[in-house]
């Protein structure tokens, strides 16, 4: 069992991923079993994009030589397509880059029909832009977004990200889940 915050997160058991390399202390969670995720697709016919799977987890201390947090910060987003209004965001992928957040891995996984295709980080066409916090441009941070090819009605894309931070002056915000589709598993571990 993991403590978690004060500010509402709950405590929870996660299984370790065979598909990624944890970074040290992080257990990132596999993902749901099919029956549920199947059920779940079900239950939620109607809605364009569901999430499946929405993890953050967290493994960093307090290092004074790099004024701040640092150490490790692996995210997963697993989501299912199921109306072609929701196609084009969907097979849209981000990253950030930056002297905080550095990119270590990135995976993608697309499961259609029973096939799965994976794309890494050099699999992809990326369009970077300037990074921008609190009004101020990090010249040597960039926000990267990809296509991902030939998504389809039905698919689901599995999205792992794994960064090192260096001198964080804070945690990162995410928001579990969204307000405008259902999801199965939301989680943030620290």
């Amino acid at each position: 069992m993991r403590t978690c915050l004060r500010c509402g997160l709950i405590a929870f058991m996660v299984l370790s991923s065979p598909a990624l390399a944890p970074a040290k202390g992080l257990s990132p969670p596999s993902a749901p079993d099919p029956a549920r995720i199947a059920q779940f697709l079900e239950c939620h016919r109607d809605v364009g994009l569901v999430t499946i799977q929405d993890w953050l987890g967290l493994d960093v201390r307090y290092r004074e030589g790099d004024g701040g947090l640092s150490g490790k910060m692996i995210e997963i987003i697993d989501v299912c397509v199921q109306d072609r209004a929701e196609l084009e965001a969907a097979s849209t992928v981000f990253a950030e880059d930056g002297p905080r957040f550095r990119l270590k891995d990135i995976e993608v996984r697309v499961l259609s029909d029973g096939d799965e295709r994976r794309f890494r980080r050099k699999d992809l066409r990326w369009m970077e832009m300037t990074s921008r916090g609190d009004g101020v441009y990090i010249l040597d941070g960039t926000i990267a977004s990809a296509m991902i090819p030939g998504i389809r009605i039905g698919d689901r894309i599995r999205v792992v990200r794994e960064y090192d931070l260096k001198g964080i002056f804070g945690l990162p915000p995410h928001s579990l889940g969204s307000a405008l589709r259902p999801a199965l598993e939301c989680g943030y571990e620290i």
